[in-house]
């Protein structure tokens, strides 16, 4: 499935590349969220007339208050692959965006003290605004909901971890793009 998906918007994407005579972007973006919690967010977009491919990393701790009862220390780093339709004349205004995100997760149990690691595959969809306050440089905040694809139990000694299927986030980044 998220084979297929990732096959099916990159053509796309590549589609629109091939098709376009108007505009080509190329950006950056940082997320304020995973640097308010000690780790880091760091994605360079590619854009032809109003869609964007977005690679993303992430590396953050989740808040406590976030954590499932009785776990801590929920370390998780993050691969993903977004696409995004703008709906301004350079890459601005209004975006969706739908992708696939890899969710590589610590966590540990305050009741067994034992530590474990797993995986889950996410479908994402999201929408924000994308602001130039000077020039190429922009803030755009955002709201998204991840779909739990796999792994919604995750088994420790006495007790288990019961992932949500879905996951509210909001935040706010930051980015700059150039335009061609």
């Amino acid at each position: 499935m998220k084979k297929l998906l990732i096959i099916a918007l990159t053509i796309l994407f590549c589609n629109s590349l091939y098709a376009s005579e108007n505009k080509f972007g190329i950006g950056t973006e940082l997320d304020a969220l995973p640097f308010i919690s000690g780790g880091y967010y760091s994605s360079i977009w590619l854009g032809n007339d109003n869609i964007r491919i977005r690679p993303v990393i992430t590396e953050t701790e989740i808040p406590s208050f976030a954590v499932a009862k009785g776990f801590e220390n929920h370390e998780l780093k993050v691969k993903a692959i977004i696409f995004d339709y703008c709906f301004g004349d350079k890459f601005d205004e209004w975006w969706i965006g739908i992708g696939y995100e890899n969710w590589d997760n610590n966590i540990k149990s305050k009741k067994s003290s034992l530590t474990k690691q797993f995986s889950n595959n996410i479908i994402t969809v999201g929408a924000g605004y994308i602001y130039k306050f000077w020039g190429n440089l922009y803030v755009n905040p955002w709201v998204a909901v991840h779909y739990l694809a796999d792994n919604h139990e995750i088994k420790f000694a006495d007790e288990v971890l019961k992932n949500s299927v879905l996951t509210p986030e909001i935040s706010v980044k930051i980015g700059y793009n150039f335009e061609f």
